[in-house]
């Protein structure tokens, strides 16, 4: 069994004791760094011929991700590249030549990376009640460069999300948080839904969607968060699923690209002292509220890859 080394820089997980570290040394702590055993020891198929590669560019106005995968003829893919939250412009002031420009420029970027064809690079974005005046410039330049920006409602970037985290047949057996900034979510498919791998229907799931780590800000208190979980939860816990696959949060796991590890064990995690955000922490008492309304069995299995974004492009 595989042994990776991380140490955390927030909660959920892991932060990095990277390759590029050398023997010994610890980053900011002087503790040792400690090993984390991959207890989910499901391995990733690697993609069969043929084999495509494709991009998808996540937009949220000015605020760009993108993610470069190669594709095979069963759909089990490989990340090749990741690019998160890049600022592409910068006081703009409605100029529509520079956001003209430097759209071209990303996809310059992407499309000599592994010689990606513009065929199959892909814009998306969260749909949203009301699109700001820059959002709106945006998606009339990216139209503009021959491309168009797909909104997805938050049932599909559920679907996805799942589409990009699950292995093959763990769709109705297997639970999906996923912590972010402004909401937490959690999901399931139906049982007894029929799926044709790795596409998982929109209509088939069922979820909750509670506060997001950064709910201190609104001046919530910690006990409301967890009474919160605690009732939201309780139609979950009464159903049995093995697993819980765990993505988002504030994590940052260094060198993931090169170790491209899809499923990282959560239950045996190990916290080391490092820098902690206010962020962080919050979003650690959430994961930790969730754990707690389940059977102590539950396997808990990060996805450092797991995005809606990426389940989109797989399924294109």
């Amino acid at each position: 069994m595989k042994k990776y080394t991380f140490y955390l820089l927030v909660i959920l997980l892991f932060s990095c004791s990277s390759n590029t570290n050398t023997e010994g040394e610890t980053g900011n702590t002087n503790k040792e760094i400690p090993t984390i055993d991959n207890l989910f020891d499901y391995v990733t198929p690697s993609p069969t011929q043929p084999i495509v590669q494709k991009a998808v560019i996540d937009v949220n106005e000015n605020i760009f991700s993108y993610y470069i995968i190669e594709i095979g003829k069963y759909k089990n893919w490989k990340l090749l590249k990741k690019v998160e939250n890049k600022e592409l412009f910068f006081d703009t002031e409605n100029n529509t030549e520079e956001i003209n420009e430097r759209l071209r420029r990303l996809l310059q970027e992407i499309v000599e990376y592994k010689n990606v064809q513009r065929n199959h690079i892909y814009f998306v974005s969260r749909q949203q009640k009301q699109y700001s005046d820059l959002y709106k410039l945006v998606e009339r330049e990216i139209k503009n460069i021959g491309f168009s920006l797909r909104k997805i409602p938050l049932s599909q970037q559920i679907s996805y999300s799942m589409s990009a985290t699950y292995p093959f047949d763990f769709d109705t057996r297997s639970f999906l948080c996923i912590l972010s900034p402004h909401s937490t979510l959690f999901a399931n498919v139906k049982q007894g839904a029929m799926n044709k791998y790795p596409s998982i229907d929109s209509k088939k799931i069922e979820y909750v969607q509670m506060e997001g780590y950064k709910y201190y800000a609104k001046e919530i208190s910690n006990a409301s968060i967890k009474n919160n979980i605690k009732t939201s939860l309780q139609s979950f816990v009464k159903k049995y699923r093995p697993n819980c696959f765990v993505i988002g949060g504030v994590s940052f796991l260094q060198d993931d690209e090169k170790n491209n590890d899809r499923f990282i064990s959560m239950n045996n995690k190990v916290f080391v002292e490092a820098d902690r955000s206010v962020d962080a922490e919050h979003c650690e008492m959430i994961f930790d509220e969730i754990q707690k309304q389940f059977p102590k069995d539950t396997k808990f299995i990060y996805s450092p890859f797991g995005n809606y974004s990426i389940g989109y492009l797989i399924e294109q």
